[in-house]
């Protein structure tokens, strides 16, 4: 894919290969939706896939296999391709999932093909800055997905961004958000040589009218020296898929 392609497939837009066991979503403005349309993708296609999360995770409506038995997960991977597991961490509205054990985390690898773990949480702002002790990523998990939401775009830093004050200080969290100015961020805020691979995914696409803020990130991906996808994930849309992306 270069900068001018665009492709419905996520698994060809984010290079996933049967070596990307295990892979992690981190950021925000997207994650959950982008690992819910990823393993439907791979269960099209035939594989097997889980999905779980290292923090927390809103309770499943689908391929729900919180805290079941195993021999109950392995019918729900035979049926549907696709199950969920984790632990039910908070009850009151909304209900969320929390990490499995690491012996649970290891079975759960043997029986799947690809296993998707949320391994950050944004509450539900479309930018992140991550605290000290996030993302929770395993040794195994060798692909990082970083995401963010251009729907940021022309409010405040502090309207938008998680843990903004970790980051900003009280007068940039003021200033008004530019599409690059997420690119940047991202790119500056989550990476490490840990000897992953760590991919971008600026989400929202479809939230930017303005020709410049579009130019603005194409101009910020062009410099990158991390691979880069900019698209729309749409759940209600005939277009559900729309990603571009750099080399």
């Amino acid at each position: 894919m270069n900068i001018q392609e665009k492709t419905d497939s996520l698994t060809e837009a984010f290079d996933i290969t049967k070596s990307d066991q295990v892979i992690a979503f981190v950021g925000a403005g997207g994650k959950t939706t982008l690992i819910d349309f990823l393993a439907q993708e791979l269960a099209k296609k035939g594989f097997y896939v889980g999905i779980m999360t290292t923090t927390h995770r809103y309770y499943p409506q689908k391929f729900n296999a919180i805290e079941k038995k195993k021999e109950e997960i392995l019918e729900i991977l035979k049926r549907e391709h696709i199950a969920e597991i984790g632990r039910i961490a908070q009850t009151q509205h909304p209900v969320k999932t929390g990490p499995v054990s690491r012996e649970m985390y290891e079975w759960m690898k043997r029986q799947v093909d690809f296993l998707l773990v949320e391994a950050d949480g944004a509450k539900r702002m479309p930018v992140k800055v991550p605290g000290m002790q996030e993302p929770v990523l395993y040794s195994d998990m060798k692909k990082v997905i970083v995401t963010a939401g251009l729907c940021a775009v022309g409010k405040k830093w502090k309207e938008s961004c998680f843990r903004c004050n970790s980051y900003f200080s009280q007068t940039d969290s003021e200033k008004i958000v530019q599409a690059d100015d997420i690119v940047y961020l991202m790119q500056s805020v989550y990476p490490k040589a840990d000897g992953r691979t760590w991919m971008f995914f600026f989400n929202q696409w479809d939230c930017i009218r303005c020709e410049e803020q579009k130019e603005r990130v194409k101009s910020a991906v062009a410099i990158s020296r991390y691979p880069i996808r900019w698209g729309q994930l749409q759940k209600d849309s005939d277009k559900k898929i729309e990603v571009w992306g750099n080399r």
